[in-house]
């Protein structure tokens, strides 16, 4: 399979894509997958921004503004989880064939071939995630796009345009995953560190950069939100997600994958370097590595940021797979890859992770008696909004503890008070034994709202 990739035809764009049908048919037959936290997060908040409430202001939540007028969008139609499932697929490969277009055209691997798309498959499908539209696929398919015009600066093909196009495709994607600007930081660095660029070159991708988020800014401005905007969807990240540890369990998700391409890496970095660009190309490759370690431990752990790994593991499996002069060694990597990615797949399908309500992986949505309610959790367990409404701001709980943090004070009760009035949830999942405190400070929640079982908490109509 792996030599048919190796000709320099465009026709294997179509191998590639008959391939990723061939492999994602038994997925399909496997039946749904296991539900992640996050597609909870986009499901509820879409729907919320469906419903005409605003990101930041109306709807507590860090998601990325872009990610969330997406999945509003999407939430228009009936079958959301379809619909999700196709256009995750369609950036998958859109990526893959992106990306080998870019290795061919600037010449990366000093021969022309569409091993990189062959790769980038199978690494995908090293992950059950595949089905599942993130966050952080949507935001690698313009970070794709961005790679390309760093190539091309380095392949001596880079226009002026093509620097401002750097920027905006960096802009583009951190509007739909933050955390991904640690790749324009990345490749400013690497600019500054390989080449010898004037500083209006650096200022026309920063105000690339820069283009969206001034256009967006205006916008809040204008509705009298700017500040909600700035906390919660930049800000946010560096309130709460510094992390010194990550789980064991989300270790042993991560080792496979992660050590995978540092091997394929280590042995890369040892081959014969036939050009600038190919030396270029694999430095560049390692600070991704370094970028997706950074990510991992900057954020809230999620699976979904495997997903930034297929693109160094393609490039260096195809540079080694290139390079290697040892015909058996070939043969058995050659094989022996796909049965380790895939062996990968099929083991987080059928052995998801299964701990704490935080962790990302989820294995059914809890049963509740109350269907399509407008819902208050007082805690972190966000599965309780699966099958309802999210009734007040208050999403996402290390957000909402800004104002319950205050509850001692009048002007964390006046915040609290309106919040809730502004729009009553109809039910209250008290987890934290929260309510009693709160109707010893606001009487008023009394008269609203009763409890008949334990930390369940009614509206009364």
């Amino acid at each position: 399979m792996i030599d048919l990739f190796k000709p320099n035809d465009p026709f294997r764009l179509i191998l590639g894509l008959l391939l990723f049908i061939i492999l994602s048919i038994p997925v399909i037959l496997w039946g749904d997958l296991p539900i992640t936290t996050t597609s909870i997060v986009n499901d509820v908040v879409g729907s919320k921004i469906k419903d005409g409430y605003w990101l930041y202001k109306d709807i507590w939540d860090y998601s990325g503004l872009f990610t969330a007028l997406f999945f509003g969008l999407i939430h228009i139609f009936q079958n959301v989880k379809l619909i999700c499932s196709i256009v995750a697929l369609v950036i998958i490969y859109i990526i893959g064939a992106q990306t080998a277009l870019s290795m061919n055209k600037n010449e990366v691997y000093g021969q022309k071939n569409y091993l990189t798309l062959y790769f980038f498959i199978l690494s995908i499908f090293a992950s059950f995630t595949i089905f599942e539209l993130s966050a952080q696929l949507m935001s690698l398919l313009f970070l794709s796009l961005a790679l390309h015009i760093v190539l091309k600066h380095f392949s001596g093909h880079l226009h002026d345009e093509d620097r401002i196009l750097l920027g905006l495709w960096h802009g583009i994607a951190s509007l739909f995953f933050f955390p991904s600007t640690i790749f324009f930081v990345l490749h400013l660095l690497f600019f500054a560190a390989f080449t010898k660029l004037k500083a209006t070159s650096y200022l026309l991708s920063i105000f690339g950069f820069v283009v969206p988020y001034f256009f967006i800014c205006i916008f809040y401005y204008t509705h009298g939100s700017l500040l909600d905007y700035i906390d919660r969807s930049i800000l946010y990240y560096f309130y709460f997600n510094f992390r010194s540890s990550i789980g064991f369990e989300n270790i042993m998700t991560l080792a496979l994958p992660l050590i995978s391409v540092i091997v394929f890496a280590y042995f890369s970095l040892f081959s014969q370097n036939h050009n600038n660009i190919q030396s270029t190309s694999k430095a560049l490759m390692l600070m991704w590595l370094f970028c997706i370690v950074i990510i991992i431990f900057w954020t809230n752990f999620d699976v979904y940021n495997l997903c930034y790994l297929s693109i160094p593991f393609a490039y260096f499996c195809s540079y080694m797979f290139l390079t290697l002069r040892n015909l058996i060694l070939k043969r058995i990597l050659a094989f022996g890859i796909p049965i380790f990615l895939l062996s990968s797949f099929w083991s987080d399908i059928k052995y998801p992770i299964r701990s704490k309500p935080e962790s990302p992986i989820i294995c059914s949505s809890e049963d509740l008696k109350f269907k399509n309610k407008k819902v208050l959790v007082l805690g972190d367990d966000i599965r309780k909004y699966k099958q309802q409404k999210v009734g007040s701001k208050y999403f996402y709980w290390p957000m909402a503890q800004k104002h319950f943090k205050k509850i001692n004070s009048y002007a964390g009760i006046t915040m609290i008070y309106s919040s809730l009035m502004d729009d009553k949830p109809e039910i209250i999942f008290d987890e934290i034994n929260l309510m009693p405190k709160l109707n010893a400070h606001i009487p008023a929640l009394k008269e609203f709202y009763k409890t008949t079982d334990y930390k369940i908490y009614y509206l009364q109509k």
